[in-house]
């Protein structure tokens, strides 16, 4: 990575929700603070589903964190952990995309972010946007 690569995440990424399996990947991100994205969020149970939309009116709350220099392989480790394969979009349990956050100052950061690749049809929409405040 030549340049700054932000990551944008709202549910097990955030390192306080991470599972055991990747937190040591997740707590060397370095935070920025909090961000949102348009869009909608919905509740798989042990896990968050977003569905980015620039037309949506609701929002999906996370925060922004910067990918470690000093370690090239994090973003390969998390996108494994998600689901991703970027030789294989259809078989991939989200893809990693370029959005458009808009963070706690009002400006916006390009970031990456991984968005659910299957239906959420039956999933519970999480209206208020916010996986860790789901309860």
């Amino acid at each position: 990575m030549s340049r700054v690569d932000y990551l944008f995440v709202y549910g097990t990424l955030t390192p306080s929700l991470a599972p055991a399996v990747i937190k040591p990947i997740v707590m060397k991100l370095r935070p920025i603070g909090p961000g949102s994205v348009a869009g909608r969020l919905y509740d798989l149970g042990p896990y968050p589903a977003a569905i980015f939309d620039a037309a949506a009116s609701t929002r999906i709350f996370g925060e922004v964190f910067v990918f470690p220099e000093a370690d090239p392989e994090a973003m390969r480790r998390i996108d494994e952990y998600e689901g991703f394969d970027p030789g294989d979009l259809s078989r991939s349990l989200y893809v990693r995309t370029r959005q458009c956050v808009t963070v706690a100052d009002g400006s916006d950061l390009n970031c990456w972010a991984y968005q659910y690749n299957r239906d959420v049809t039956h999933a519970r929409l999480l209206a208020n946007g916010n996986y860790a405040k789901r309860m």
